[in-house]
């Protein structure tokens, strides 16, 4: 499929010519067709909600038009933190998805209200110690290979199914909270 670029040549020239090279030119149009596609894509799924990895594109004004197209950042750092925090995305605007992680980043995150998502299940006890387990938790699986069938789908559950599960039980020991349900990659069902 081949995308026609939303400008011509003789635009690109006339746009160099007022400002300096190299620059960026973003479209904000295409950009907001391809979140309502998206959403309009899970519009099945009561509560979907897409997190822009903020890392992949740090700019104030291309997290407006995605906010204004209502999705959530996804920060992996406390700049990332700040920079969506300055364009009006907090709380559960705000997903921290984030690897070797100081106490202080985990507390600037939840001081946001941001979703705190772990993907180890010894980032668990270091959040409940040094910050407090927030109201929401989410946990990132990476199955890898396993994602198109091998040697770990055993006895007709995931991985992620497993890890889940262990992750669930380790919340429930260590906070005795109540969690709800498990998402199961091997079937799509809520276990």
């Amino acid at each position: 499929m081949q995308k026609p670029l939303p400008f011509d040549e003789q635009t690109i020239r006339r746009i160099a010519e007022q400002y300096p090279t190299p620059f960026y030119l973003y479209d904000e149009e295409g950009m907001r067709e391809s979140c309502r596609s998206l959403n309009s894509a899970f519009s099945w799924c009561p509560g979907f909600r897409e997190y822009f990895a903020v890392k992949a594109l740090p700019n104030p004004y291309v997290l407006e038009v995605l906010k204004a197209e209502g999705l959530g950042a996804d920060c992996s750092s406390l700049a990332e933190l700040a920079l969506s925090e300055r364009v009006g995305l907090t709380g559960e605007d705000l997903m921290f998805t984030s690897n070797n992680t100081q106490v202080h980043e985990y507390q600037r995150a939840v001081d946001l209200g941001a979703i705190i998502n772990l993907d180890d299940l010894t980032h668990i006890d270091y959040l409940k110690d040094n910050v407090g387990l927030p109201e929401l938790l989410c946990f990132r699986y990476n199955p890898g290979s396993a994602r198109e069938g091998n040697h770990h789908w055993q006895a007709g559950r995931s991985q992620v199914w497993l890890y889940g599960s262990s992750a669930v039980r380790r919340l429930q020991d260590s906070s005795r909270r109540r969690c709800e349900a498990i998402w199961s990659a091997h079937d799509g069902r809520i276990q």
